[in-house]
């Protein structure tokens, strides 16, 4: 037995400060959910399908957008997603695995603030992710949104510096 959620037409605006008009949108998100462990701890997410996804990477002098949005102070040191703590579990706030997640047909934006909005558009690579918080027996829905969103982040860096080689070699 599974369950599914589709969302299409999703829009995450930019931190304060950025011209780009939006940070993250994406045509749709498929979201596959075992059924059997809705109501148990960890919920079990078989796999998101991200497709269309666009990412707006805006540089400024104090940083980039996608810098600003994920400075928190309760960053895992190790990069892997914080296991979703005991007394939020019996707070009733659920811990998830998610086994596959997929974005593709992705773009990034590239910008800068002087450029008053003005982007170059490139490919961004597919990201393909498996067993997400798994090895904790589950972790938080925020904790693992971060997570995603930091490897996307890394992945629009690579991006970013990648055009950046191809200009200069260019000129």
């Amino acid at each position: 037995i599974g369950g599914s959620v589709r969302l299409e037409n999703l829009m995450i605006g930019n931190p304060a400060g950025f011209k780009t008009p939006w940070l993250f949108k994406v045509g749709e998100i498929k979201i596959l959910v075992d059924l059997g462990t809705v109501t148990k701890n960890p919920i079990v997410i078989t796999a998101i399908l991200v497709n269309g996804a666009e990412v707006t990477y805006e540089k400024s002098l104090a940083g980039s957008n996608l810098s600003t949005l994920l400075d928190t102070p309760s960053e895992p040191s190790d990069g892997n997603p914080a296991p979703a703590k005991e007394d939020k579990k019996e707070s009733g706030s659920a811990s998830v695995v998610i086994d596959d997640f997929l974005l593709e047909n992705g773009k990034v934006h590239l910008s800068a603030t002087i450029a008053g909005g003005h982007a170059l558009e490139l490919p961004l690579p597919p990201i393909h992710l498996t067993g997400i918080g798994k090895e904790s027996n589950g972790t938080s829905i925020r904790e693992i949104i971060l997570f995603v969103l930091r490897a996307i982040a890394g992945s629009v860096t690579r991006v970013a510096t990648g055009s950046v080689e191809l200009v200069g070699q260019g000129l």
